[in-house]
């Protein structure tokens, strides 16, 4: 073998051998980049999820902020609904036993709580009131006490009915109109569902 010959040999040698390893180093680059590669799309597939999840939790908040917003303006205009459709009712109930107390029935109903009174006093001192402006049935009122006790209009109006008084036992006996009146508007309650 000639000089130029083995020179030629050793030159392509090291070339392939050069070749080998420039193969290797850059499927190792290669190899190297990809690994970065996938590193930085799961990053970024995961700065993506993370994004996705704020902005879905910040969407959901605001969106349960809205509807609480928009559910407690709801509940004020039903509740202000409310006490307006209690103050009619209550105006017109007013107006009905405004009407109530001019019938024969109002009367009817005096002399029933007087006796009931008399039966509940078993003899003992008893006054009853009634309202000034029921002062036109007192004659009535009177005959139907039939002396079992005094019958008297009251200095304070109470909007109808009657009121008594038992000394004896501290008792006062209330059946009128404005305590019923007021215990049935402190126990109404429109029902409603939300």
């Amino acid at each position: 073998m000639t000089i130029e010959e083995k020179l030629e040999n050793f030159y392509n040698v090291s070339m392939e051998d050069a070749r080998e390893e420039s193969a290797r180093d850059l499927e190792q680059y290669r190899a190297s980049l990809d690994k970065v590669f996938a590193q930085h799309q799961a990053e970024a597939r995961q700065n993506l999820e993370n994004a996705i999840e704020t902005e879905r939790t910040e969407s959901a908040q605001k969106s349960n902020m809205e509807i609480s917003r928009e559910q407690m303006e709801m509940k004020r205009r039903v509740s202000a609904r409310e006490n307006e459709l209690t103050e009619k009712i209550f105006a017109e109930t007013s107006q009905l036993l405004e009407e109530y107390r001019k019938t024969p029935e109002y009367c009817s109903s005096l002399v029933k709580q007087i006796r009931d009174a008399c039966e509940f006093a078993k003899g003992e001192p008893l006054r009853m009131y009634i309202d000034a402006a029921d002062e036109a049935l007192l004659p009535e009122l009177l005959k139907a006490a039939d002396g079992r006790c005094e019958v008297m209009i009251s200095k304070e109006s109470f909007g109808g009915g009657t009121r008594g008084v038992l000394h004896s036992m501290n008792i006062l006996i209330d059946n009128s109109f404005k305590k019923k009146f007021g215990e049935l508007r402190a126990d109404f309650k429109l029902s409603h569902e939300l």
